[in-house]
């Protein structure tokens, strides 16, 4: 007895074409291709998946299709790169762990055992094996290191062990393959007269390079994945450095001068950015982009801005076009109109200029921005962050608006983010609503449209001693809604890690807290569209007073709290067997609903053809 299509299956193109546009979230997308595999394989149809793509991320079909170039590929990397972004989206983590900073891990006393350390790197590479070969380093005197850590991509933590003394010596762990590099620059590892200059050093980590580099010394690029070392000597000093893939990008600092260098030639080329009238020539410097007068709500991150007219700059490099290079310039041309400019330059010339539209919420940011009223209340910043998997980047972070959402009568505090996809070459905007009591904590994160906020445990009762807690918030739509809104003494749902007597197995579990109201915190304290939040699993001491102790990153697969001489990774694995928290209860009732709706549908006539 053959098994007969369900109605859905037996639907007109044109019919489903019609109800696919109503699938805007991932939500949707995930619980119907958990339905079955016939709408499986309706929806990752080569004629399908780009309009769910395009519904869900814009950019996202076209970052398949330069990431996939095999077309049959293509449907398969859309849905396991959808399946990894929700389970992010959801706060169904897999696991979570607290890494120490902690040199030897041959120590006995030492019960962080989740790094092993790789040797792969070669010795005259800078490949350090054995710590006693560190010259001017205790490894033993672990509570007196000034360690810092410092870059998060793509699954790897890089630390400095002693980030004063000993800057060209750097840890790389790797979270995923749970393996531990040590890298220092060659030369410097040796007893000698003159000491190297400590002060200077750049930085950057990505998704296959690691950089260390400095004026006296040059530019050294470790490859982490060939673990081969090579050496750059650059035509002058840089201030800035950004890496995509296999290639890197240097910013002069006399005259804001740009050079590409790539692995694969070796060679380094100019970029002629000012010669296309992105800017003017002149020095640029690193330093923290927040406006004058403003108070430090934001995190101080650093980055460029010109000596001589505080304009501030940035660069991009594209994720799989290795000719095109995005500049990204912020002018305070005048008090009502700051201008944000991007840039596109394809093989050295200058091919299109972007800059949000006249009536885009991304437009009313930046006004909101140059008001002389919001100096005061407003913090922005300009250095590039990814913000998704495919293409979007953040470009300026502000806080303190109170009429963004014009269903949003009291004075209320948003957070503003102006973000920009390199495939669709557009502006979007996003706004985050709490008060000014979540601003202060100057720790945030976004990716995927979720920002991520330090929640103050003095906030919460709870039941056992254990570290901050995580607000993800999910964006506004522009409408209020109360029901959403959470107060003093609302609950707050965090997940954390409990065991499961039925599965025998850690699972992550909505734990409710109640929020109370200490003596100095604001009576307008609240939070607007809570997704969820993460509970971390130790205490981490005394709240930290330097901005640059702490800091939180992540990307699908991970996130990751920095805090002081530690951090905690919560990790997301498509391959949990409880991601999603969709049982097999769960889809059936999906189908059920799904099946009802569609046999609505299936009973309207099918659309005459056309004569």
């Amino acid at each position: 007895m053959t098994q007969s299509q369900d109605s859905f299956s037996c639907l007109p193109v044109e019919l489903i074409l019609l109800i696919l546009q109503h699938l805007t979230t991932r939500a949707d997308v995930v619980s119907a291709l958990n339905v079955c595999q016939v709408w499986r394989r309706i929806l990752l149809s080569p004629e399908i998946w780009p309009l769910l793509a395009n519904n869900i991320d814009p950019g996202l079909a076209a970052h398949m299709r330069d990431c996939s170039p095999e077309p049959e590929r293509q449907p398969e990397a859309f849905h396991s790169a959808l399946r990894q972004a929700h389970v992010r989206s959801a706060g169904c983590f897999r696991d979570v762990t607290h890494h120490p900073l902690r040199l030897n891990l041959d120590d006995a006393d030492n019960s962080d055992s989740f790094f092993t350390l790789s040797k792969q790197v070669p010795i005259e590479h800078g490949g350090v094996h054995a710590l006693d070969s560190v010259v001017g380093l205790d490894y033993k005197a672990v509570d007196d290191h000034v360690s810092r850590v410092r870059l998060y991509s793509h699954g790897r933590v890089a630390w400095w062990p002693e980030s004063w003394h000993l800057p060209y010596f750097a840890i790389v762990d790797d979270l995923r393959a749970r393996t531990r590099r040590m890298y220092v620059v060659p030369g410097l590892n040796r007893e000698r007269r003159g000491q190297p200059r400590l002060q200077g050093w750049k930085t950057a980590l990505g998704e296959r390079l690691f950089v260390m580099g400095q004026e006296d010394v040059g530019v050294c690029v470790w490859h982490l994945e060939k673990n081969e070392l090579r050496q750059i000597k650059l035509f002058s000093a840089f201030e800035r450095c950004v890496v995509q893939g296999e290639t890197l990008l240097f910013v002069g600092r006399r005259f804001a001068d740009v050079w590409r260098w790539k692995w694969d030639t070796n060679s380094l080329s100019i970029v002629d950015a000012a010669g296309q009238g992105c800017y003017r020539r002149g020095p640029v410097t690193m330093a923290p982009q927040v406006s004058i007068n403003s108070p430090p709500v934001l995190p101080l991150r650093e980055g460029l801005r010109f000596l001589d007219n505080d304009t501030r700059l940035d660069f991009i490099l594209h994720p799989t076009r290795q000719d095109v290079v995005f500049v990204v310039t912020y002018t305070e041309r005048d008090e009502f109109r700051p201008e944000l400019v991007v840039y596109e330059l394809t093989s050295g010339k200058l091919t299109s200029r972007i800059v949000p539209p006249e009536n885009h919420m991304a437009s009313r940011i930046l006004r909101e921005l140059g008001h002389p009223g919001a100096r005061q209340r407003i913090s922005m910043l300009l250095r590039h962050e990814r913000c998704d998997a495919h293409g979007g980047y953040n470009l300026v972070t502000a806080f303190g608006f109170s009429d963004v959402c014009a269903d949003f009568t009291a004075p209320l505090g948003s957070f503003g983010s102006v973000c920009f996809n390199v495939y669709t070459k557009q502006f979007t905007a996003i706004v985050h609503h709490a008060s000014s009591a979540y601003a202060l904590s100057r720790q945030l994160h976004l990716w995927n449209g979720q920002l991520a906020l330090i929640h103050d445990t003095q906030l919460d009762p709870s039941p056992r001693k254990m570290g901050q807690i995580i607000v993800v918030l999910d964006p506004c739509d522009g409408h209020l809604d109360h029901d959403l809104i959470l107060k003093v003494s609302d609950p707050l749902p965090v997940r954390t890690r409990q065991p499961d007597s039925t599965t025998r197995s850690a699972v992550a579990r909505s734990v409710i807290y109640r929020m109370r109201n200490p003596e100095w915190l604001e009576r307008d304290w609240f939070l607007y569209r809570v997704a969820y939040a993460l509970a971390e699993p130790l205490d981490p001491g005394p709240v930290v007073e330097d901005s640059a102790d702490e800091w939180l990153a992540g990307d699908d697969q991970s996130f990751i709290h920095v805090i002081r001489k530690g951090y905690t990774v919560w990790r997301f694995d498509e391959d949990d067997p409880l991601r999603m928290e969709i049982g097999k209860r769960q889809r059936r009732g999906w189908r059920m609903r799904w099946m009802k709706a569609l046999r609505t549908s299936a009973r309207r006539p099918k659309p005459a053809e056309p004569q």
